[in-house]
């Protein structure tokens, strides 16, 4: 049976989610996403791990606990999770008149703000990545991702172990309303467009008990929405 890890990046995964404006397809399981995705017959899911960061930047408690919520439920089904973070950006965009600066003052209109970006995700998934190719874990590489700054670690693993009785299969994933990178589709052997109805058969459940028994409760704004 063929061996099939699953590689996340959480960033594309979120932002492709809120531009559907579905909030209750934030409450995601990946572990089952995965397992549908997956001939069941002849490939096993022996891997499944998230790259993100939580957003303490935002000051926004409620929004940081979600997303820990988030996490927690996941690793009960057994996804792990690597975390990046949110750091300062020396080079700003103004959201009111488009001026790009550097600094947190816009010079053209005078607003001023921190502004961040995500740090170490796109790191973090591109060196797993390769440790795990050197480590076999997989004889199938799913990578769910549009950020063509993941063509570097594909090629590796389609230059090195693209050929001869240990292959690696590529198969690139793109979340709902996104494209795919033209440079991944390039190195991939299959090539995957989820669909929201895909996402709504792998929702996690309402409650969920975390490896220590503790309860997970998903979070009010993400239940799904009541049939009429």
């Amino acid at each position: 049976m063929e061996r099939a890890a699953f590689y996340i990046d959480g960033f594309n995964l979120y932002h492709a989610v809120a531009d559907l404006q579905k909030p209750h397809l934030k409450w995601l399981d990946l572990m089952k996403l995965a397992r549908h995705i997956v001939p069941q017959k002849t490939v096993q899911v022996v891997k499944v791990e998230l790259f993100t960061s939580l957003p303490n930047h935002r000051r926004n408690a409620g929004q940081t606990a979600r997303h820990q919520t988030y996490l927690n439920a996941l690793e009960a089904q057994g996804v792990t999770y690597t975390l990046g973070f949110f750091g300062p950006n020396k080079q700003s965009l103004c959201y009111k008149c488009k001026t790009t600066f550097d600094g947190c003052s816009c010079p053209n209109c005078g607003r001023s703000w921190p502004w961040h970006e995500e740090k170490l995700t796109d790191c973090n998934l591109a060196t797993q990545i390769v440790v795990d190719t050197f480590d076999n874990v997989f004889d199938r590489l799913y990578l769910l991702s549009a950020d063509a700054d993941m063509t570097a670690p594909i090629k590796f693993v389609r230059d090195r172990f693209g050929t001869g009785p240990d292959a690696k299969k590529i198969i690139t994933m793109v979340p709902p309303g996104a494209r795919h990178a033209q440079s991944l589709l390039n190195l991939a052997d299959e090539k995957l467009v989820l669909t929201v109805q895909t996402f709504e058969q792998c929702l996690l459940p309402e409650k969920l008990t975390s490896p220590n028994g503790n309860e997970i409760v998903r979070p009010p704004s993400y239940d799904p929405p009541k049939k009429e």
